[in-house]
C-alpha cells in the first residue's frame, strides 16, 4: 500500500497593497481608493473590518421611537486621516 499523507493546503503568501481612505462609512466598514488610473479614475474598493466592536449611526425619530445620536464621528475623524497598508 502507498504512503497516502495529505499534505496541508499551500497559503499563497499576502500581498501589501495600499489605499487612501475615501469615505469612513461606519466604525467598521471604509472605502478604499486605490492609485491613480491612467483610463479612468482610480479602483475604489470597500473594506468591512471583522472583529471591531464599532459605534452605530444614529437613528432619525419616528412617530413611536425617539432618535438616536451617531456616535461614529469621533472614529470617523482618526480613521479618515490615515493611510491603511
Amino acid at each position: 500500500m502507498a504512503d497516502s499523507a495529505i499534505s496541508p493546503p499551500i497559503q499563497p503568501s499576502p500581498q501589501t497593497k495600499r489605499g487612501l481612505v475615501k469615505q469612513v462609512l461606519s466604525g467598521d466598514a471604509i472605502v478604499l481608493q486605490g492609485p491613480p488610473s491612467s483610463n479612468g479614475p482610480p479602483p475604489e474598493v470597500t473594506v468591512y473590518l471583522s472583529g471591531v466592536s464599532a459605534p452605530r449611526l444614529g437613528k432619525r425619530p419616528t412617530e413611536s421611537q425617539p432618535g438616536s445620536q451617531d456616535e461614529v464621528f469621533s472614529g470617523r475623524r482618526n480613521i479618515a486621516e490615515n493611510q491603511i497598508t
